[in-house]
């Protein structure tokens, strides 16, 4: 499921209808809206704690995690979800953020490229990163071709719900 809002006052219908949306099922995906247009909408939705403490007492009922995207780092989501107990995770690198590919001098490859990289690095470190990324054709052959060279130097993909604590 998917819900959006497009209008200015977008971010009370969206909060309102995604509580609503929440409660009435049992499994589901929320997506907050992430596309250029609407990224502030989700940014400010993320950063409103009134939002995010009512998605998360859904998520707690369900016995679901919260997958935090970071559109903002005004985010509450990692205290709210602290707060009400609510397994949380936070993604570390987004491969194909749109102002890192629009300002990097190789355009999409090379933004793909750096952001690869930096996730790669971390894992290293870490021994895990959560990469989030947009389904458009250039991002999933850029991750058809990686995954296969990760997989073959030894790095595995998981779920991210194999990370959750």
């Amino acid at each position: 499921m998917l819900v959006t809002a497009r209008d200015q006052g977008g971010a009370e219908i969206l909060a309102e209808g995604l509580i609503h949306a929440l409660r009435d099922r049992c499994a589901f995906t929320v997506a907050l809206p992430s596309a250029d247009p609407l990224r502030p909408l989700a940014a400010r939705l993320s950063a409103d704690a009134r939002v995010v403490r009512a998605v998360l007492a859904v998520v707690k009922e369900k016995g679901l995690f919260f997958l935090d995207s970071r559109t903002t780092n005004a985010s509450v989501a990692g205290a709210e979800a602290a707060a009400l107990g609510v397994p949380f995770l936070a993604r570390d690198v987004f491969l194909d953020d749109v102002a890192a590919e629009t300002s990097a001098k190789g355009g999409a490859p090379e933004a793909l490229d750096a952001a690869w990289g930096r996730a790669v690095a971390l894992a290293g470190k870490r021994g895990e990163a959560i990469v989030i990324g947009h389904p458009r054709r250039e991002t999933l052959e850029f991750l058809e071709k990686r995954l296969a060279s990760e997989k073959s130097a030894g790095a595995r993909l998981v779920r991210v719900s194999e990370l959750v604590p």
